[in-house]
């Protein structure tokens, strides 16, 4: 075995048979011995007895020159799936690993990428001059903390089905608009993104997660994406209320929301008939919620204490999940189909008005902590065990 002196650590999966090889390769192989002796050259392994015939995973750090040698494990690499390389300066590829699936790298430079992979995280990485994906076909693409990213390269992976961005220090997201192959799309926590028009060429996209942008006003361009099933707008405060109401009327194939905005008031889902999931946690001022779904199968209302009417929770025959933490709910109806509770810190909810819930025989978890109104007895009654906190 030829170890590289510019590799400084090196974790890797191998199979019991492959174990058994390295064993003996170190009682006579001297550079084995010399990486051994040397702690600027190690090589550190980890034996995972899997029994299968090949590698299936390796984590390589701290690989400081230009390439990476491509016979430093020879063919043990030939099975690897997963990859994680860790301080590549700069990173080109990684041909000796021909059926690797997916790979991720942190705070390394990119030049290219490999050509047919599943997913590829990149993670406080950077790209050098000259970078290129036109060649890249993966399927997911996620780029975390890239403040030295170019992401009009991103432009050129035609192929990509899902993309997720986290902390980009991104304006808009023009580069996308390329990407018609696109399904799933989350963008979360780019502080400075203020426009999201480009979305409306992404006529494929079935999920959108707009999380934590807090200069993003302008969402109009959503009503064009006609294909949206699931919707997440969570902590974009700066996007009016009226204009949430007003894109989620206009999606009616959606299935999945969750809104998470403190200035919403008022919302009614009479145009959205498909809808199974709903989630409107911490929406502080809402006060006034109409035309609930009857097709809900969970429902997340915690922290809306502002809101009053929960009269249309009798048409909700077929949830099974049901969130009403720090609410102002009183009484429970029958939800026959009810599998799990949560009312923590209801102060007005009492023995009598949880006593609804008594018929549900799919009952198996209720939360109900500080809820002063109810009797040390009520476990009891609901004849279930308890789940603590």
């Amino acid at each position: 075995m030829k170890l590289p002196d510019d590799l400084w650590r090196v974790i890797v999966t191998f199979s019991e048979d492959e174990i058994l090889g390295l064993l003996r390769l170190r009682l006579v192989n001297k550079p084995f011995n010399h990486a051994m002796k040397h702690p600027s050259v190690v090589l550190h392994m980890h034996f995972n007895f899997t029994f299968h015939r090949k590698v299936a995973s390796c984590i390589v750090s701290d690989v400081r020159y230009r390439t990476m040698p491509h016979d430093w494990l020879g063919p043990l690499t030939a099975g690897v799936r997963r990859a994680s390389i860790h301080n590549a300066e700069p990173f080109q590829s990684l041909a000796m690993l021909s059926n690797l699936q997916h790979l991720t790298l942190f705070h390394s430079c990119i030049g290219s990428l490999p050509m047919e992979l599943e997913t590829i995280s990149l993670n406080w990485c950077y790209t050098n001059h000259g970078a290129e994906f036109q060649r890249a076909l993966c399927k997911t693409l996620e780029i975390n903390y890239g403040a030295y990213f170019d992401f009009d390269l991103v432009s050129h992976m035609v192929w990509l089905e899902n993309l997720k961005l986290k902390d980009a220090p991104i304006s808009n997201l023009n580069f996308a608009q390329t990407l018609e192959s696109l399904r799933s799309l989350c963008v979360s926590e780019c502080r400075q993104l203020e426009n999201v028009s480009a979305v409306k060429s992404l006529l494929s996209l079935q999920t959108l997660q707009l999380q934590y942008c807090p200069q993003l006003v302008d969402i109009d361009s959503l009503v064009q994406l006609t294909s949206l099933t699931e919707l997440s707008l969570l902590e974009c405060h700066n996007i009016k209320s009226q204009d949430v109401q007003s894109v989620v009327n206009r999606l009616p194939k959606l299935t999945h929301l969750w809104i998470l905005h403190h200035g919403l008031k008022e919302l009614t889902l009479a145009n959205l008939p498909n809808l199974t999931h709903l989630c409107l946690y911490d929406c502080i001022e809402l006060i006034d919620l109409r035309e609930w779904p009857i097709g809900l199968l969970e429902l997340n209302l915690e922290n809306c204490y502002r809101l009053a009417d929960f009269s249309e929770l009798t048409r909700l025959f077929h949830l099974r999940d049901l969130n009403l933490e720090s609410t102002s709910i009183s009484v429970l109806p029958n939800l026959p189909l009810l599998r799990d509770l949560n009312v923590n810190n209801c102060d007005n909810l009492t023995d009598d008005g949880l006593l609804g819930v008594l018929p549900c025989a799919d009952l198996r978890s209720v939360f109900m902590h500080n809820c002063e109104l109810l009797s040390d007895h009520i476990e009891e009654l609901l004849d279930l065990r308890s789940t603590s906190a």
